[in-house]
């Protein structure tokens, strides 16, 4: 969804900040009011409580298109609810108790509503939920799975498989590279350096892998492993991932 689309949206949702919610009939039909669901700017997005007065800061809100509400937390088992939006009034279910709330703000970096209970009104406040990435326990040893790094600019792929270290790119094709070994850095960090022989001495090839929020920058896919080339004295940068786990022989 566009920026531009989401402040259409922010216009058309701050009305009921404005006139309020009402239970009176209007003169949409059931089509428009489906249309104007399917282009709600909070749908289909995760949102993080960061101002509330329960005490449920921190708790993650998913409005689907469908009009199912998911509420959860890292503390707590997931909460399926429902919602509505007629394009004048948002209806949501908690817990089989309905309740009406106002949209008092919605754009890019916030999303706070007002909600009504029958014990009385109060505002949350939320921001878009950045994505968790898996990251690997201290436990890790890469030494025990397939590794892929990949990087651009230039580009290069390597794959890791036990001792073995199969390297691409564009310059130079595919070389090979035995006899590696995985050495622990720190907590969070592996060191792979391998070895290829070549007229009048050796090549040797390292890499880093790191416990560390990665984007790849061809795809914009995310991963939770950064990788680090090291060879001919230049440092090339990328991401990783790991296989599972090789077999172990018998």
């Amino acid at each position: 969804m566009t920026i531009a689309t989401r402040r259409v949206n922010w216009v058309l949702l701050c009305l009921c900040a404005v006139c309020g919610c009402s239970d009176r009939e209007t003169s949409q039909d059931a089509s428009s009011r489906s249309a104007a669901k399917a282009t709600i700017g909070f749908a289909n997005e995760v949102w993080k409580v960061v101002d509330s007065p329960s005490g449920a800061t921190g708790e993650l809100f998913v409005f689907l298109s469908d009009g199912t509400l998911v509420k959860t937390s890292s503390e707590s088992i997931p909460e399926v609810g429902k919602w509505n939006f007629d394009g004048a009034c948002l209806k949501i279910i908690e817990g089989g108790l309905p309740y009406d709330a106002d949209i008092l703000a919605l754009n890019d970096e916030e999303f706070r509503i007002r909600c009504h209970h029958q014990q009385g009104s109060y505002e949350l406040r939320f921001v878009p939920a950045e994505p968790a990435l898996p990251v690997r326990p201290v436990e890790f040893n890469p030494a025990e799975h397939s590794i892929s790094a990949s990087g651009s600019d230039p580009a290069w792929l390597l794959k890791v498989d036990g001792d073995t270290g199969y390297l691409r790119s564009a310059e130079e094709g595919s070389l090979k590279f035995t006899d590696g070994v995985w050495e622990g850095e720190d907590a969070a960090s592996w060191w792979f350096i391998a070895l290829r022989p070549i007229e009048g001495g050796i090549d040797t090839l390292s890499l880093i892998i790191r416990t560390e929020r990665c984007v790849y920058a061809d795809s914009g896919v995310e991963v939770s492993l950064r990788a680090t080339l090291i060879r001919n004295e230049a440092w090339l940068q990328g991401c990783a991932i790991a296989g599972r786990p090789r077999p172990v022989s018998k």
